[in-house]
């Protein structure tokens, strides 16, 4: 499945209504100005260099092979042929010759003189492109046999707009331009020279799209015409991925009115031409009359009269959900970690863990509160699409047999607890206790003392006659709080003396100490006070004590 993102856009002035690009530079040609040399770094338009051609009509450009632009141009009757380097700041005109054109299999338009009055027509011709002299600015003399052509619908003059040539003398295809009547046909675009898919723009008062033509065996034939969505003008289209053959499935890419449009082709010669999913309807629209697109790797970069915008051409297969869990297997209450282990790079996952609840984490820890056989299920999705796996009865919860105890769960170092085990069934013949902090027992009675501070969690495993055996896992069980605080000066032999007390006490995550107390050994007392100041007045050494509640905030 494929999506466009849009990028970003620049207002270019002068009208842009054509782009081409070679590998270093984007190229707009504009009706009403320069041609704007411009970078793209992936998310900004940087305008390089220009080249004014005023005051020829600017009919056409194109990238040569090696790297340089040809550009065309009328001035009254004649069409001019010129080339041009760029350095990345400054366009140089380069001398052209005949052989050139053949030589750098490069693509030349050009506007003839009135050839037809039947109507509108897309022709295939056979032209013979000569320079009638050799100098750096080439006029350029069209004669043609016209050996095939279709679809003639209107009465009206028009003009030849010759649009495709590949590799110098041999089949081109062109599409003339009426500006009145029911249908017409713009643009044409070829992805592989003599035989190749032919995407002609027409609009009518009826029916606007692009009209695909195949050039085979030496004859035209017309497939089919892709419906825009209603009032969007087809502008400009472009060949997104290769065509290998002749109609061996591709997509296309329309610019059109607000928006830009996909479509995909089933593949062979009667294939059919359908909508993609991946329509994508920009929310401040392309407009304008002349538009140009084109593609360069995974960005089409439009223009449409206006502006020159980006957009990133984005596929996605869809994932392969799966997963797994740890532990599978024990008693309640049973604290699972899910981990996904799905391919194809998911974006958003879907749990059901099989006991009503769900979740939306990648990795989510669930606990199963009551014994029983859960079946869990995932689904895992991106923009190509979302897969669902399920593992049935993966999670075996059961009633313990044994149960830890504990003679207190919270409160300030040094904590001693008094840990036991109450066998509610079965013959057991050991205990092992991890008490969380790298210290164990291996007695079913014992008496541990944390010294260190936060969150520990106790596992008791039991071993039956047997050899069975059950682990429990009381996970974050133990929560334990600091009382600590600094003096300054802790010395002096100085009469009255004020010392300053720092309070350095750190309860665990989610609690907190309350009702502090002071006493600061010469029978003064202090109460709430975080960080006293108490002022000694007699000599001797004296035991300060700090005192507080934990617990979990109101």
């Amino acid at each position: 499945m494929a999506t466009f993102n849009y990028i970003t856009n620049t207002a270019l002035p002068g009208d842009p209504s054509q782009i081409v690009r070679s590998a270093s530079y984007l190229y707009v040609r504009c009706d009403i100005g320069p041609i704007h040399a411009l970078t793209f770094d992936g998310s900004v338009y940087t305008v390089c260099g220009t080249l004014d051609l005023s005051p020829d009509y600017f009919i056409d450009m194109h990238v040569l092979n090696d790297g340089n632009i040809a550009t065309i141009c009328q001035s009254g009757s004649n069409i001019y042929l010129r080339t041009y380097s760029f350095d990345g700041t400054y366009f140089t005109q380069t001398a052209t010759s005949a052989s050139d054109i053949n030589r750098r299999r490069c693509v030349y338009t050009g506007m003839g003189p009135a050839v037809d009055t039947s109507g509108t027509s897309l022709r295939l011709w056979n032209p013979t492109l000569t320079l009638n002299n050799s100098s750096s600015t080439g006029t350029l003399t069209l004669s043609a046999d016209v050996t095939d052509w279709i679809y003639v619908t209107t009465t009206s003059s028009f003009r030849a707009h010759l649009q495709t040539i590949y590799g110098g003398p041999g089949p081109m295809l062109m599409a003339s331009q009426a500006y009145v009547g029911s249908e017409y046909f713009h643009k044409v675009r070829s992805p592989i020279a003599g035989t190749a898919i032919v995407a002609g723009e027409i609009t009518s008062s009826s029916d606007t799209g692009i009209a695909i033509f195949s050039y085979i065996g030496g004859s035209l034939t017309r497939h089919t015409t892709l419906h825009l969505p209603a009032g969007a003008y087809a502008g400009d289209v472009a060949v997104l991925a290769p065509v290998y053959g002749v109609f061996s499935g591709t997509y296309i890419i329309v610019a059109g009115d607000y928006g830009i449009y996909a479509y995909d082709y089933s593949g062979g010669t009667g294939g059919v031409w359908t909508a993609g999913p991946n329509r994508y309807d920009d929310p401040s629209g392309l407009g304008g009359y002349d538009m140009g697109i084109v593609k360069d790797g995974s960005y089409l970069h439009v223009v449409d009269g206006y502006r020159l915008k980006a957009y990133e051409y984005v596929t996605s297969v869809p994932p392969v959900a799966d997963f797994s869990g740890t532990p599978t297997v024990g008693v309640v209450p049973l604290s699972v970690q899910l981990t996904d282990e799905s391919t194809n790079t998911p974006t958003s996952w879907l749990w059901d863990f099989g006991d009503g609840a769900t979740g939306a984490e990648q990795n989510p820890l669930h606990q199963y509160a009551s014994s029983g056989s859960y079946t869990v299920s995932l689904e895992a999705t991106n923009v190509g699409g979302s897969d669902i796996e399920t593992k049935a009865g993966y999670i075996m919860a059961t009633d313990p047999q044994i149960v830890p105890t504990a003679s207190v769960k919270e409160g300030i170092t040094p904590l001693s607890v008094s840990f036991d085990v109450d066998v509610l069934s079965g013959d057991w013949v050991s205990f092992a206790w991890d008490f969380g902090d790298g210290q164990s027992s291996n007695n079913k009675t014992v008496t541990h003392t944390y010294n260190s501070t936060g969150y520990h969690t106790v596992i008791l495993v039991g071993t039956k006659t047997d050899a069975s055996t059950e682990t429990i896992i009381r996970r974050a069980w133990i929560r334990i709080g600091k009382l600590a605080f600094e003096a300054s000066p802790s010395t002096s032999d100085e009469i009255p003396l004020s010392v300053a007390f720092t309070n350095m006490s750190a309860a665990p995550t989610g609690y907190e100490f309350r009702d502090w107390h002071w006493d600061f050994g010469d029978v003064s007392l202090g109460s709430g006070l975080t960080g006293p100041v108490h002022i000694y007045g007699e000599y001797g050494g004296y035991n300060v004590t700090l005192s507080a509640k934990m617990a979990e905030p109101a």
